[in-house]
């Protein structure tokens, strides 16, 4: 053994290169679980007596051992060189993109808060003093070396502290370096694989990963009073309109945590914006059970419930944190009863029913009547009412389930009024004396939805209305402190109030088609300009037409849509023209309504035709009515290449010349107001279909009885409906737009 640690055998090993022989035979005692040294500490020879002892002023040894997350070892030379030695990780090594905002954010807090004792020598390879190759390659600690050069430049009394941290270690800074780092050299041989590999598992975490319903627990935490205080409701999480929200968010994080969440320019990366997702369900709906199966299992059946409510949760999750901050009345919240229904609804979907339909599982679980935390049977019908139209506790027949949409809508219209009528400041103003309750204000959303009442504006969260009125008067949340003897009658109250009345003004004005734009009065070029550029709304009063009661809207709508089964779904409006008809014809549609002549729908249906006197294959439809109300508004214009309007002869009789004149008597015998009109059996029969298709979605094996006595039997939905979208494509073919049927 002598023999073996001589000086000259140490000397001459080229693999223990600047070793003293001290340093060898410490390093020996370690490796081998020696008892003469405590493994990590250096040492020095005790006066000539061959014994070894160890210094007080020395706290590490100049070798050492370093083990990845994954377990891999190496052996590491701690030293002092120069950071301008030291080489970025480049090509196949580097597991990060340090040039990430992110990144570039952790390195300068590192920097900013530099820790010396976190960059001394560690037995993880993952931490403690930077790693690098025989070729000075920095293998583990890139970021590291990056903060530590910011300090230097930025925070020097940082780093000066990091370098008496190395003195005192025991290790001495060589002459020539200006700016000390300690590293850990590896002297390991490894080959390019196995240097990859160390690279790798250097740079992954020891700590076991979460599954993605334990991770949005805890990023559910983030989510505090502070970052909703910067939320927009109905604006996506990754728009402008929510950057604060989420910088808030994040702003709350760990700083390491973020720093794989985002892009190079500092928004959310997909990973980011799936956590949020997820951190918001679980702040909104408070059940992770349902969480689970939306983010870790596959249930086709109720995926597209689940996905409304991740959609829905950060409005959701907004509203519950006004509730929490006192802003809204805490019995407005109805998490629980929402959830236990949602809940309810997913076991009747995906537990074996045995032939039994969707619905009567239901009834089965509601006549039980423990399945809610509520006691109040209007509340449980009011509830189930968002995602079921008519009585569940009724025979099946009428019972129709809402599509994931209209339940989001009812959500979203419950959420709007409730934070008008839940307002805690106002409880004993307006809401006890007029019985407004949750159940009421749930009940009216879920009215307002059936009779397609245009949505209501949710422009800025709960907090924020009532955080500050107009012109910096105060809002009626503050009046309880004002503690003023007038009552309704407070000039505050007013002030608030006209504070209110100003912001709804100012409001935009929204419709069936979106936003409205009034400014615009019978000018069909600017009408056009204007819905283009926007994308999306209608100018009601685009044209004055002498012979039209009404002034006649110009709309955006939409293109015609292939839906996957193969099936086109008819457009509307301006878009329809543009891409379904052709640019030159939308173009020339203010001249055709200009100058064309009117005429009536020979069957009496609800619209008109303006057709071009020099050019009787131009056409343009205008619909008089939209939803059962009368409204006068184009629907297309097209190119008629059949020549179904060119002999107009057949259209003379139904001729409009002039307002108030007597039509020509329909072939049908019907009034046009008659709701017998083939146009409103039309729009009823369209209803029932869409109604039938949400039942659908919801029990992809809901069967119709049809037949009575003997000859009754039980009809798949899914067929019937199959049948009339074959009859649909049928009668599209025939009539060309649906629109270019000649009189009979």
């Amino acid at each position: 053994m002598v023999d073996l640690l001589s000086p000259e055998v140490i000397s001459a090993n080229p693999f223990l290169k600047g070793m003293t022989v001290f340093d060898f035979r410490a390093w020996t005692i370690r490796k081998t679980a020696g008892s003469g040294a405590p493994a990590g500490d250096g040492f020095a020879p005790a006066g000539g007596g061959g014994q070894f002892e160890w210094p007080a002023g020395r706290s590490f040894s100049e070798f050492g051992e370093v083990t990845t997350p994954a377990g891999m070892s190496v052996d590491v030379r701690y030293r002092v060189v120069d950071l301008a030695e030291l080489q970025r990780a480049s090509g196949d090594l580097p597991p990060r993109d340090r040039s990430r905002a992110a990144s570039d954010e952790q390195i300068a807090g590192i920097a900013r808060n530099l820790d010396p004792a976190r960059l001394l020598p560690s037995p993880e390879s993952a931490s403690g003093a930077p790693i690098v190759g025989p070729d000075m390659m920095i293998e583990s600690g890139n970021g590291r070396i990056a903060a530590l050069n910011r300090a230097a430049e930025e925070h020097p009394e940082r780093y000066q502290a990091y370098v008496r941290a190395i003195e005192d270690a025991g290790f001495q800074v060589p002459e020539g370096v200006s700016r000390p780092a300690l590293v850990a050299e590896r002297v390991t041989d490894l080959d390019a694989d196995a240097r990859r590999r160390f690279v790798r598992e250097s740079n992954t975490s020891s700590i076991g990963r979460m599954s993605a319903t334990e991770q949005a627990g805890v990023d559910a935490d983030y989510l505090t009073q502070t970052a909703f205080d910067g939320y927009r409701p109905g604006r996506g999480l990754n728009s402008p309109d929510n950057a604060e929200f989420v910088r808030r968010v994040f702003a709350a994080m760990p700083q390491a945590e973020r720093a794989g969440l985002m892009t190079a320019d500092g928004r959310l990366n997909i990973d980011g914006l799936r956590r949020l997702r997820q951190a918001l369900f679980a702040r909104a709906f408070d059940a992770q059970d349902l969480l689970k199966l939306l983010a870790e299992t596959e249930h086709p059946a109720v995926e597209n419930m689940l996905r409304m409510l991740e959609d829905l949760a950060p409005d959701w999750a907004a509203f519950r944190a006004a509730v929490d901050a006192g802003y809204i009345r805490p019995e407005f919240d109805i998490t629980d009863q929402l959830m236990d229904a949602v809940r309810m609804i997913v076991r009747a979907r995906i537990e074996p029913r045995d032939g039994q339909s969707v619905v009567g599982a239901l009834r089965d679980k509601l006549l039980q009547g423990d399945m809610f935390t509520t006691r109040d049977p209007e509340m449980v019908d009011a509830v189930m009412g968002v995602f079921f139209r008519g009585d569940l506790q009724s025979p099946v027949k009428g019972n129709r389930s809402r599509s994931p949409d209209a339940s989001a809508e009812i959500l979203t219209r419950y959420m709007a009024e409730a934070e008008i009528a839940g307002r805690a400041d106002i409880k004993d103003l307006f809401a006890a004396e007029a019985g407004v309750t949750p159940t009421v204000v749930l009940r009216e959303a879920v009215q307002a939805q059936d009779a397609r009442a245009p949505m209501p504006s949710r422009g800025d969260s709960a907090v924020e209305s009532l955080e500050g009125a107009a012109g910096g008067q105060p809002d009626i949340r503050a009046l309880d402190r004002l503690d003023t003897e007038d009552g309704a009658q407070s000039p505050a109250l007013a002030r608030a109030t006209d504070a209110e009345l100003r912001e709804l003004k100012d409001a935009p004005e929204a419709g069936p088609f979106g936003l409205v734009f009034r400014d615009i009065r019978d000018d069909p070029e600017a009408a056009i300009s204007r819905l283009m550029q926007a994308g999306d709304g209608e100018v009601p009063d685009a044209v004055i037409h002498p012979l039209f009661d009404r002034p006649i809207a110009f709309v955006h709508g939409k293109p015609d849509i292939v839906k996957a089964s193969g099936k086109t779904r008819s457009g509307f409006g301006l878009k329809h023209i543009e891409v379904d008809h052709g640019p030159d014809v939308l173009a020339d549609l203010p001249r055709l309504i200009r100058e064309g002549s009117v005429y009536d729908d020979p069957k009496g249906l609800h619209r008109r035709y303006i057709i071009d006197d020099s050019d009787p294959a131009r056409v343009a439809v205008v619909r008089l009515n939209w939803d059962d109300a009368e409204k006068t508004w184009i629907v297309t214009s097209f190119s008629d290449d059949v020549g179904e309007f060119a002999d107009r002869s057949q259209w003379e009789a139904f001729r409009v010349t002039g307002l108030g004149e007597e039509r020509a008597p329909s072939p049908t015998g019907q009034a046009k107001d008659n709701a017998g009109t083939p146009e409103n059996q039309s729009d009823e029969i369209a209803r029932a279909i869409a109604d039938a298709r949400a039942a659908l979605e919801a029990d992809p094996g809901l069967t119709l009885r049809m037949g009575e006595g003997q000859d009754a039997r039980e009809v798949s939905l899914a067929d019937l409906l199959d049948d009339l979208d074959q009859d649909d494509a049928l009668m599209r073919s025939m009539t060309s737009c649906s629109l270019k049927g000649t009189p009979k």
